[in-house]
């Protein structure tokens, strides 16, 4: 089966059949429309063509494995046409040969026109026109597998990023797990065995089930839930946790650890670092689109180490990470008035299963 796109580097038996398809073509078409138009027989068109094609086809081949490769491809547009124009005049007058002592005299008994006439000149239009066409094809071909390579490139580019993200992302969250788990440990809090489970669960998650482009919105809202309860746990009545989630998750997907880490930010940022009671408000709608908000408050005091902090590894990873897979998919806005807001909006298509 021949496909447009196919490229050969070797004269295999494909490759060769499609070039022979196309002159068997070209000489049906060449004796059909002459015999249409002017004198003579089909049959007789077909013997005159196949005569000329003894110098159309070296030109073509000239044209599109030496000129174009050389030349055109190279943008040396100048020294393309130029060889273009000298093979060009040679095989016209090869063929101006060729029609006065070999087809006048056998077709129309002709012999005494001169070899150089305006005549030259129609011959070689109809060896640039019939060198065109394949020429225009390995173009395509060319333009074809050139976007297909960039596709590719963009394809491992994007995939190796994203895998880049989540592996920073992985040991960002570890990292704050572990100090706060240690904090436990070292005042011999009796909550310490519970930690290290729901720690154990988050991890298993994240090694096992996050290693695909997409999963269950109905498995990250369990790990979400998991990480909420080990941050009551840890800061027990110091904390307010309102955690609404709004419509049926069933059937959805979306990429994973996309809601976590600014879940992770507000505890971080919001209560770790406030000896106050804090409330954190967490909602999920998934009713139509994907939106998710998640509200802090901010201290006077640290007002600005808190915006910095927010706007840390984290955050950015994110941002990048959304961009890259849901490219004008979706919106997200961090504010800072009072409180320190988050939202996420992400279009429905992006999140439903067809």
């Amino acid at each position: 089966m021949f496909r447009l796109d196919d490229i050969y580097t070797e004269w295999n038996l494909k490759r060769l059949t499609r070039h022979i398809l196309y002159w068997a073509l070209w000489l049906l078409l060449f004796a059909t429309i002459n015999s249409n138009y002017n004198s003579g027989s089909f049959w007789m068109w077909i013997q005159v063509e196949l005569i000329v094609m003894s110098v159309k086809l070296p030109f073509t081949y000239v044209v599109l494995y030496f000129l174009a490769p050389k030349f055109l491809l190279k943008r040396k547009y100048t020294l393309f046409l130029v060889g273009l124009l000298v093979f060009g005049f040679i095989a016209g007058v090869i063929l101006s040969l060729q029609y006065k002592y070999m087809l006048n005299p056998w077709f129309w008994g002709e012999t005494d026109w001169p070899l150089i006439s305006i005549k030259i000149i129609y011959r070689v239009l109809d060896l640039f026109y019939v060198a065109s066409i394949p020429l225009v094809f390995k173009l395509f071909q060319r333009q074809m597998a050139t976007e297909k390579k960039a596709q590719v490139l963009a394809e491992e580019k994007l995939s190796s990023e994203l895998q880049l993200l989540k592996n920073q992302l992985h040991p960002h969250f570890l990292f704050n797990t572990l100090n706060n788990l240690y904090g436990m440990v070292l005042t011999k809090d009796e909550r310490s065995p519970q930690v290290v489970l729901q720690l154990s669960q988050l991890l298993s998650y994240m090694l096992y089930e996050c290693d695909q482009p997409s999963i269950s919105l109905e498995k990250e809202l369990e790990m979400l839930n998991n990480y909420i309860e080990l941050e009551k746990i840890r800061h027990g009545d110091r904390v307010n946790i309102h955690f609404n989630v709004l419509g049926n998750p069933s059937g959805k997907r979306m990429a994973p650890l996309l809601i976590f880490p600014f879940v992770e930010n507000a505890f971080k940022h919001g209560v770790s670092n406030n000896s106050q009671t804090s409330d954190v408000f967490i909602e999920i709608d998934v009713q139509d689109a994907f939106k998710l908000m998640v509200k802090n408050a901010v201290f006077p005091s640290k007002k600005s180490s808190t915006m910095q902090a927010h706007s840390g590894i984290g955050l950015e990873n994110m941002r990048r990470r959304l961009a890259l897979i849901y490219p004008n998919k979706h919106a997200l806005d961090i504010a800072e008035n009072g409180e320190f807001t988050v939202k996420l909006y992400i279009e429905q298509d992006q999140i439903v299963l067809a």
